[in-house]
């Protein structure tokens, strides 16, 4: 029995799935999850839809016929990035579903001509096969659309549950729409898109683009920090036993003063870094880049001299 057959079978179901109407402000997902509890036939629905089409094993429930609490959940605790993913994936996943069961309907279809044919005449009453969407293709028609609709506010969740928002941001959006819009108290997402705020879009993300950038920079600043601070480290622990010794420092004494100056530089930085050894912290300390820089400029004059004196001391004791 293919899968459309299981729904047309049952005698309490409706022969029809009314597709359900998409409210501005609360619908989506929400309002996709509330249609579909609201279905008589949904137990059995999620019966098939725990096997996966391609493979035909069981697989977790798509989620948003899961626990969906998007819409009302404070935004500033949501990840737009994770919910863009998640609704991505969830068009995949229903857009399967809507393959397989309009291929089972497509094959019942098949098989019902074919007794038809057999019989020589249709039953009275029976529609001509592929007149109507089965109850599946219906809803999963159905769910597709809303998940579209909720896509239509993906912009806007970008731009409010963005880590790099700061008050003045809020502040300047603020002056755009005539009203406070930070979020002094509990401010969930459904409250938010109830604003209406889509027509200023266009200059929202105008700032979100401001910040963005500040945020990329921040991270690429600390990224360059970084590899300063461990060209740094490399060399001066390949150094700092050399340099330990007076014969050496007597040998090459230029080497050994610009030594200081770069174990000194070293030592203040490490310092700094174990007061607050959190990542944004320790590579917060004011001209720490331009300092690692010059260290290693310096480092790579002290190598320079290190293996000329090396090299000396091979000549006049040669194996």
């Amino acid at each position: 029995m293919s899968a459309d057959q299981i729904f047309l079978k049952s005698k309490r179901g409706p022969d029809r799935v009314k597709r359900p109407c998409c409210e501005p402000l609360t619908g989506g997902l929400e309002c996709c999850k509330h249609h579909f509890h609201c279905w008589p036939n949904r137990h059995r629905f999620e019966a098939l839809l725990r096997l996966n089409p391609n493979t035909s094993t069981p697989i977790p429930t798509c989620s948003i016929l899961r626990v969906n609490s998007w819409m009302d959940s404070d935004f500033q605790d949501l990840n737009s990035e994770a919910i863009t993913v998640k609704v991505d994936e969830t068009w995949k996943e229903i857009s399967n579903w809507l393959v397989f069961f309009k291929q089972s309907q497509k094959k019942a279809e098949q098989e019902t001509a074919k007794s038809a044919g057999k019989a020589g005449r249709r039953r009275p009453g029976e529609e001509e096969p592929g007149k109507r969407e089965s109850p599946t293709v219906q809803l999963c028609s159905a769910l597709m659309e809303q998940i579209e609709d909720f896509k239509e506010h993906l912009p806007l969740v970008s731009i409010f549950c963005h880590p790099g928002i700061r008050a003045r941001h809020w502040d300047q959006m603020a002056e755009i729409v005539g009203y406070d819009l930070a979020p002094y108290t509990r401010l969930t997402l459904r409250g938010i898109l109830a604003q209406d705020l889509a027509p200023h879009l266009e200059e929202f993300e105008s700032i979100s683009s401001g910040w963005s950038k500040r945020w990329e920079e921040r991270l690429l600043r600390m990224q360059d920090t970084i590899d300063e601070w461990l060209k740094v480290q490399a060399q001066w622990l390949y150094l700092e036993p050399i340099f330990s010794s007076q014969d050496i420092l007597q040998q090459i004494p230029e080497e050994g003063r610009l030594f200081q100056i770069v174990d000194k530089t070293w030592k203040d930085v490490m310092r700094h870094c174990i007061k607050d050894p959190k990542v944004l912290k320790a590579t917060s300390l004011n001209g720490l880049l331009q300092k690692l820089q010059e260290s290693n400029d310096l480092l790579e004059s002290i190598m320079k001299g290190l293996n000329n004196y090396l090299e000396e001391k091979r000549l006049f004791f040669p194996r």
